[in-house]
C-alpha cells in the first residue's frame, strides 16, 4: 500500500497538481500502522498529514454490526 500511495504522490508532483496535505479520516484512520505509513510517505514529499483524534474515528462497519447484534438480541427483524 505504501508503494501505491507514493506512486500517487509522485504522479501529482510530476503533473504539478498542487497538494499540500493528506487527510486521513473515517474508520480507516484508526489503523495506527496506516497512519504511520501515511505520515512517513507524506514527509518525503513535504506534505502535512491531518487526522482526527482516535476517540472520534468511526468504523461504520463495526457500528452496523453492533446495531444488528442489538436488534437480534432484542428479537427484532435484522433483514
Amino acid at each position: 500500500m505504501q508503494r501505491k500511495f507514493e506512486l500517487i504522490l509522485t504522479y501529482t508532483k510530476a503533473k504539478k497538481i498542487p497538494v499540500s496535505a493528506v487527510h486521513l479520516v473515517g474508520g480507516v484512520s484508526c489503523n495506527s500502522a496506516l497512519r504511520e505509513m501515511i505520515e512517513v510517505s507524506s514527509a518525503k514529499y513535504g506534505l502535512n498529514v491531518l487526522t482526527c483524534p482516535l476517540d472520534i474515528c468511526v468504523d461504520n462497519g463495526a457500528m452496523i454490526a453492533w446495531n444488528g447484534w442489538e436488534l437480534k438480541n432484542a428479537n427484532q427483524d435484522v433483514d
